[in-house]
């Protein structure tokens, strides 16, 4: 999401007050989670008092903790020499195949091909990360040459 602008002045995402005696600015997460919300200083006070802001940012702290411990468990696997999935592409060509794009701490890359429902399976959380072997576990797996 942007922020809007009139006149060259940031606008407030809520009521669209702009300018200096609005003193519109960016009102940060609690938990330096989601993005800031452009808002001018009455309507971050209304937001403060009737309780707005806090539940709008509710699941903010779970959600940035979640993100770093995601993150770390990334690293460890980059830490011990595994290649984790970065990207894929389905083929468009009816054999059902998925072209999977791994990447190591290096920024060397490999890519392999599987079938759908190897990488799409019921175990693999969506933005967990995958190595090659955890999807090897579920289904075949054939390495390609990058391209």
């Amino acid at each position: 999401m942007g922020y809007s602008y009139c006149q060259g002045q940031l606008c407030c995402d809520h009521c669209d007050n702009y300018g200096p005696e609005h003193k519109v600015r960016r009102r940060k997460c609690p938990a330096n989670w989601c993005q800031p919300p452009a808002l001018c200083a009455a309507c971050y006070r209304t937001m403060r008092l009737d309780g707005t802001w806090d539940r709008g940012h509710a699941t903010c702290p779970a959600s940035a903790a979640e993100y770093r411990e995601r993150n770390a468990r990334e690293q460890a696997l980059l830490d011990a020499g595994h290649a984790v999935c970065k990207a894929a592409l389905g083929f468009h060509d009816g054999t059902g195949r998925v072209k999977v794009w791994f990447r190591y701490r290096d920024g060397r890359e490999e890519l392999w091909v599987m079938d759908t429902k190897t990488y799409n399976n019921d175990k693999r959380p969506m933005l967990e990360p995958w190595t090659v072997a955890d999807y090897q576990a579920i289904g075949p797996c054939e390495r390609m040459e990058a391209e």
